[in-house]
């Protein structure tokens, strides 16, 4: 079995999740950043299996992520992410219902994976100016307090549990 593993990183949060799943699954298998693809096409009839890998902007894949699933077709497809707040509760389940939504239905969804990443400082900054001007905004307040415990991720745990993530997703990929 032949695997892809295609990954949008903004901060590094997305590639440190993508290699801990390259090194964890056997056989042939290609890694590829989005972000240096001509014209985000790909010859996807030489896999098996992509792993697909975005960041959450905006409470959907980046768009880079989003332009690479629109040319994914009859292919068996694993997810992985990260964000910036937490993915306990409901907002993380959220966000992978909606880009699982933007799959097309000729493409069979194995699986998504989605952890806590980094927040940039940068962000942080614009979050804090948002903060001035809309001081109710429940989520940038949210995403403030969120800022220092999201500097520890991607965690050892998530990494290890992105690893699993990938092993399971090639047994059920090998099966059907």
């Amino acid at each position: 079995m032949k695997s892809l593993i295609l990954y949008s990183s903004l901060t590094g949060n997305t590639k440190k999740i993508a290699y801990s799943i390259y090194d964890a699954i056997q056989g042939e298998k290609d890694i590829k950043n989005i972000s240096e693809l001509v014209d985000y096409s790909i010859n996807y009839e030489n896999y098996d299996i992509v792993f697909l890998g975005y960041w959450v902007d905006k409470g959907i894949c980046d768009k880079n992520s989003k332009q690479v699933v629109e040319n994914i077709h009859n292919k068996k497809i694993a997810l992985f992410g990260t964000m910036g707040a937490s993915t306990k509760g409901s907002y993380g389940d959220s966000i992978i219902e909606k880009i699982e939504s933007i799959i097309s239905k000729d493409n069979e969804i194995l699986g998504s994976f989605i952890c806590q990443g980094k927040i940039a400082e940068g962000l942080k900054a614009k979050y804090e100016e948002i903060s001035k001007l809309y001081p109710e905004n429940e989520h940038i307040r949210e995403q403030l307090n969120n800022y220092e415990e999201s500097q520890n991720h991607p965690n050892k745990q998530e990494i290890c549990e992105a690893s699993i993530f990938a092993k399971d997703m090639m047994i059920k990929a090998s099966t059907m």
